[in-house]
């Protein structure tokens, strides 16, 4: 597989329980030794977790893709140009991130710097979307003055 390379971009790490974290041990080692190589391999961190507030294994693995836009095929691009990193959070564990150094470094400070803020925006919209939605129709102005915040906030970060 690695020789020919008939992917578009390789899971460097699954979702897999904190049982099986060894198989993305062992896929981060591969990866290693590939590109130590010389080989040029675009990565991905997926997860299966199930659910997005109380399913197991949500946030522990994921991809950041660093895209110009969110469009679908930019993504994909940046991905197959070695733009992307594989996240590992795992509860009550640092973080790690694996990928290109100068990639893997910028990840890190977003973490720490900017996604906390832009998270606690999303989750603040997505409750009022789940009120909304089970019949709260009440919260459709406050949801209505949340509208933009959290391209706002990037554009803030990022001088846009």
């Amino acid at each position: 597989m690695f020789d020919t390379q008939p992917y578009d971009a390789f899971e460097l790490l699954g979702g897999y329980h904190l049982s099986e974290v060894e198989s993305n041990t062992l896929q981060v080692a591969r990866y290693h030794e590939e590109i130590s190589k010389g080989k040029k391999i675009p990565i991905v961190g997926s997860t299966d977790s199930h659910g997005c507030e109380k399913g197991s294994l949500f946030g522990w693995y994921y991809t950041i893709v660093f895209s110009h836009t969110s469009e679908l095929q930019d993504i994909i691009g940046n991905i197959k140009s070695l733009h992307s990193v594989a996240v590992e959070a795992l509860p009550n564990e640092k973080v790690r991130v694996y990928g290109p150094f100068r990639l893997v470094k910028y990840a890190l400070f977003l973490i720490r710097e900017v996604f906390p803020a832009h998270d606690a925006l999303c989750f603040e919209e997505g409750k009022l979307m789940l009120d909304y939605i089970s019949g709260d129709k009440s919260v459709s102005d406050k949801l209505g003055r949340l509208k933009g915040q959290t391209t706002e906030l990037m554009a803030n970060f990022f001088g846009r």
